[in-house]
């Protein structure tokens, strides 16, 4: 019997454009003339982000596709807008078997995000997801 497994990689990778060279962590005490960052973030945190993941994502995918056995690790990077709302999916794997398309779907199904915060101002930024199929026969 054919099997799959997926495992949803719980960190993202963060792409940070650099705006700045002055930076201090977030938690921190905030010192005239300091920059102040808010990392972007799924409406209700990371585990209520993978928790979504696992609900939307289709398990079967590569092996419906015929995806050999393997483990992928699929990344795609996506900006999460100064309005809270995600797009411009870019791939940046390209294994196929509907893998990068079935996380791109189950991206665009997402509802808005708190978006990454300078200086208490909304920017947009750039993430990237990590979702490793596991496939097995």
């Amino acid at each position: 019997m054919k099997k799959i497994i997926i495992l949803i990689t719980v960190l993202c990778v963060y792409k940070f454009q650099s705006y700045s060279q002055s930076s201090i962590n977030p938690d921190s005490i905030n010192v005239k003339g300091a920059t102040i960052e808010v990392e972007p973030q799924y409406k209700t945190g990371q585990s209520a982000w993978q928790k979504f993941l696992e609900k939307h994502l289709d398990y079967d995918t590569p092996r419906f596709n015929e995806a050999p056995p393997g483990i992928y690790r699929v990344k795609i990077k996506f900006t999460v807008f100064a309005d809270g709302h995600i797009g411009n999916y870019i791939r940046l794997t390209k294994f196929g078997y509907g893998m990068e398309d079935e996380v791109i779907r189950v991206l665009k199904k997402s509802p808005k995000w708190r978006p990454y915060l300078k200086n208490d101002q909304p920017m947009d930024i750039e993430k990237i997801q990590t979702v490793t199929f596991s496939v097995s026969r």
